[in-house]
């Protein structure tokens, strides 16, 4: 494979699996969450599951996104009411964010659209090579953030 190639064959990917989502049979139950928007329920909603509490620069850090992309996607998921900002007790500035309950009767539909997607994805592959494709991604990622 050409190396010069390594980019672009990770974004026709990303669009492919963006695709995929797009045309998921669940597509039209989950019509509300487009983009990033079903990633950002999931993390959430682990995170909950969990007994967690998730707050803006969570986002920033799991998603590798800037404040104010969190900021936009949030209210404009705030807006189709799929999340809600609540303040905590201890500082009045900070606010946490939790699902609404439309986007807790979401999250499981997305959660099966996700591992059907990396069932496709990773159908063929041995343990150790996803293993070793992981640590690949990882030191790509880790390199394209070091050049900004």
């Amino acid at each position: 494979m050409d190396r010069m190639r390594i980019g672009y064959e990770l974004r026709t990917l990303d669009h492919l699996i963006k695709r995929y989502f797009d045309y998921s049979s669940n597509r039209s139950k989950i019509e509300s969450a487009t983009g990033n928007n079903g990633s950002i329920i999931a993390f959430i909603g682990e995170c909950q599951d969990s007994g967690c509490e998730v707050f803006q620069r969570d986002l920033e850090r799991h998603f590798e996104i800037t404040r104010s992309t969190v900021s936009s996607v949030i209210t404009l998921m705030e807006q189709k009411g799929l999340l809600q900002r609540v303040p905590v007790q201890w500082d009045a500035r900070l606010k946490k964010i939790i699902l609404t309950p439309k986007a807790e009767s979401l999250k499981a539909v997305m959660r099966d659209d996700s591992i059907q997607m990396n069932r496709i994805l990773t159908k063929g592959f041995t343990d150790e090579e996803l293993d070793t494709l992981y640590t690949y991604i990882q030191r790509m990622k880790k390199n394209i953030a070091g050049q900004q």
